[in-house]
């Protein structure tokens, strides 16, 4: 396992360093952030009623729909070739009834996490058009293997959608042009989170789990995404999850 810390990158591992104080450089990076527009009070409200085991199908409409803007992106994405499971509704109403809540729920997350990473600054020209394609896919995944192996489906799908936003505070930190040189040699895996811990500090990892708990995400899913390139020790809480 690569071993990290904020100050001398080779002495822990890249987890460990979650709690501690960011540099300021990164710590200004995440102010920019500001909150998550993929946790606003409509998808927390759809979320509550999806996991209503007694609701039906028209609490998350009205949800939905109460907000115009998100109802609009919402069903554009539901529709959209880009998006992994396209369905064909003309209304909201409609896209929840043909695939229940409880997939409502998780489009509703997609949705949101689609538009903000599209619109997102500090993606850096190496990761445009290509970082929101790539955050569905891992949330899809994680949500299907999480259903399959009794883990936390929804936990495991918002960090699956989150793993890489650490890459959106990264070039804010350090620069773009440095980020994207990064990015255009190590378009992924372990040696560009090796890249960007000699170059800034932190790798997205660690950044993008610094980032979700400030917006108040589970700590299983700060976990998850602290640990997704330095798998932690076999019997840590969070080593099934990160996996």
């Amino acid at each position: 396992m690569v071993q990290m810390s904020i100050v001398e990158p080779s002495t822990a591992p890249a987890a460990a360093g979650v709690g501690r104080r960011e540099p300021a450089r990164i710590a200004a990076a995440l102010d920019s952030m500001g909150s998550l527009p993929v946790l606003k009070a409509t998808i927390r409200r759809v979320m509550d009623l999806a996991d209503d085991p007694e609701g039906t199908v028209a609490g998350p409409v009205d949800a939905i729909e109460a907000d115009e803007a998100f109802a609009a992106n919402m069903l554009a994405f539901a529709n959209a070739a880009g998006n992994a499971r396209p369905i064909s509704a003309r209304t909201v109403r409609q896209a929840v009834t043909l695939i229940g809540r409880r997939a409502t729920r998780q489009l509703a997350l997609e949705a949101a996490t689609y538009g903000f990473l599209e619109r997102a600054p500090g993606n850096g020209r190496q990761s445009r058009g290509q970082m929101y394609l790539h955050a569905l896919a891992v949330g899809q995944a994680a949500a299907s293997i999480a259903q399959q192996v009794d883990l936390p489906t929804e936990t495991l799908h918002l960090a699956g959608l989150l793993h890489d936003v650490g890459k959106l505070v990264l070039p804010m930190a350090v620069s773009e042009a440095v980020i994207d040189g990064i990015a255009a040699e190590h378009p992924f895996g372990l040696a560009r989170a090796e890249s960007e811990r000699r170059e800034a500090g932190v790798d997205h990892a660690l950044a993008g789990a610094r980032l979700v708990r400030r917006w108040g995400c589970a700590e299983e899913v700060v976990e998850a995404i602290a640990w997704h390139h330095d798998l932690p020790a076999a019997d840590a809480p969070s080593a099934r999850n990160t996996a």
